[in-house]
């Protein structure tokens, strides 16, 4: 028997049936089981079996309260730690709050918000609010950089972190590390960090891979924050269930493979195969994981009042490779603050330096545009400059039914494209020549711009954005600069967004 007592739920039953609410969830406080989670009620009442219609309705109410309180723009952030000159969305501080104080509770969190609304600054912020000096960044390759940019930015109690690029000796004890999935198991059992941060959770879809054993190990020991803005990845619930089992099986019931299989999953077996098609059961799905306080997830169009029409994101990728750094020492004998103050010299070999540091950093930028995909981005627009960049980046991302458009394309042939693009879900990237697609065109059903080669006059940048940040675009337009670190490139551009003075550019957020 569960009986309400103000705020608290308490469990009264007899005393051989001891071993049952300490199972269920509930705490042993003054004499008595009790528990706030009306989740822990409902799994209790029900043994485990599917909602019963009657309690969904009262979870939903809770659910609807707690989501009002998460994108509140009433929420102050005066307790919430922030460099000087840096500041928190409201949604953003609420969020920060919420995961803080489930992280407390569970020791895991998820934060699923949409692509673009900021989870990396959500992250940190936690870090800060908890005091946590020390974090460690499980990410892909090609973020590595631009983790230990933003911690550097907003955290407010810890050392310049250190991007752990090749092998994992030496490594630090005192400051903050951001590693790739790949060198995640060498890493991770030599560390000890106050928080773990895992971003794009959904890496680790397969156990028995090695980076998800290695960061399933880790998180079972350190406080971890989840983020992904793909809660369901491909409709397939199943590609969570390592992270859900590890962490959330008391919400889900999914002590077994098979359990969760039969509960949240579409499928069915072929000569002894199990293949699995969707999901099902989905709106209770993320009843549990919401109102249970695992998981914050908000949507651009649930605080699209508190965002700026367009955001720019400077992202650094790694000189790492020797292509790279051959184009780096090319790059010395120019110098940057000439070029600002002077404008791009002519008549020297810097044109074609700038073309082989397209084709240098090309597969980076290839992967870069994967993860945004992979991550919850629908579509994404890719502007290059130089013809075999993009040939190269259209080639890299055929998977995802990629189009080009550039000065070989036939005038009647670049629109049917842009029509594709912007009417078939099976063509989710289009490459565009800054010239030949840089104007005229309207591609509103994109909201990333991947500027692959940007250009150092920023009008043409700018032109090339209005692709898709013009009537008919429905959310905000988040444009990426692809810039190897220490480049001309990243030098430029840097000083250039330095100079504006326009409220929406805000060069120093990103995901």
């Amino acid at each position: 028997m569960i009986e309400k007592v103000g705020k608290l739920y308490r469990w009264r039953g007899s005393y051989a049936d001891r071993d049952f609410p300490r199972e269920m969830g509930f705490e042993w406080k003054g004499k008595q089981w009790v528990t706030q989670s009306l989740y822990v009620v409902l799994r209790s009442q029900m043994h485990g079996e599917r909602l019963a219609q009657a309690l969904v309705h009262e979870l939903r109410e809770q659910l609807h309260n707690l989501e009002a309180s998460e994108s509140s723009s009433d929420v102050l952030a005066d307790n919430i730690p922030s460099p000087r000159g840096r500041e928190y969305f409201p949604y953003q501080s609420a969020g920060i709050l919420h995961a803080a104080t489930q992280l407390q509770k569970r020791h895991s969190h998820a934060i699923f918000d949409e692509q673009g609304l900021g989870k990396t600054i959500q992250a940190i912020g936690v870090a800060n609010l908890l005091k946590l000096p020390i974090i460690c960044v499980v990410c892909p390759a090609s973020l590595r950089l631009n983790w230990c940019r933003e911690i550097a930015n907003w955290h407010t109690c810890g050392q310049t972190p250190l991007p752990i690029l090749s092998g994992a000796s030496h490594l630090p004890r005192d400051r903050s590390v951001v590693v790739s999935y790949d060198l995640a198991g060498k890493v991770l059992p030599k560390i000890k960090p106050d928080l773990l941060v895992v971003d794009e959770a959904h890496y680790i879809k397969n156990p028995q891979t090695k980076r998800a054993k290695a960061v399933l190990a880790a998180a079972a020991k350190i406080k971890t924050l989840w983020l992904s803005g793909t809660p369901l990845p491909n409709g397939r619930p199943i590609e969570l269930y390592p992270l859900l089992r590890k962490t959330a099986w008391d919400v889900l019931d999914c002590a077994t493979y098979g359990k969760f299989l039969r509960n949240w999953c579409q499928y069915y077996a072929d000569q002894g195969t199990i293949v699995v098609t969707g999901v099902k059961n989905e709106e209770d799905l993320l009843l549990r994981l919401r109102a249970s306080g695992w998981m914050t997830r908000r949507l651009k169009s649930e605080v699209y009042k508190q965002l700026p029409a367009k955001r720019h994101d400077l992202i650094l990728l790694s000189a790492d490779s020797n292509e790279v750094r051959r184009v780096l020492e090319q790059e010395k004998n120019f110098s940057a603050d000439e070029i600002i103050e002077h404008g791009e010299p002519v008549g020297t070999a810097l044109p074609e330096i700038r073309k082989e540091m397209g084709l240098a950093k090309m597969p980076q930028v290839a992967e870069y545009v994967r993860t945004l995909l992979d991550g919850g981005v629908e579509k994404v627009v890719v502007f290059g400059h130089h013809v075999a960049v993009t040939e190269g980046l259209t080639e890299l991302l055929s998977a995802y039914g990629s189009v080009l458009i550039n000065g070989a394309v036939p005038p009647i042939e670049r629109q049917k494209r842009v029509d594709r693009f912007q009417t078939d879900p099976a063509c989710r990237v289009i490459v565009a020549n800054m010239q030949a697609g840089g104007t005229g065109f309207t591609l509103t059903k994109a909201h990333d711009v991947v500027l692959a080669e940007p250009s150092w006059v920023p009008g043409v940048n700018d032109q090339a954005c209005d692709r898709c940040h013009r009537i008919g675009q429905t959310e905000r337009v988040i444009i990426h600069y692809m810039c190897v670190e220490r480049s001309l490139d990243a030098k430029i551009l840097g000083s250039a967004a330095r100079k504006r003075t326009h409220a929406s550019i805000t060069l120093d957020r990103s995901n």
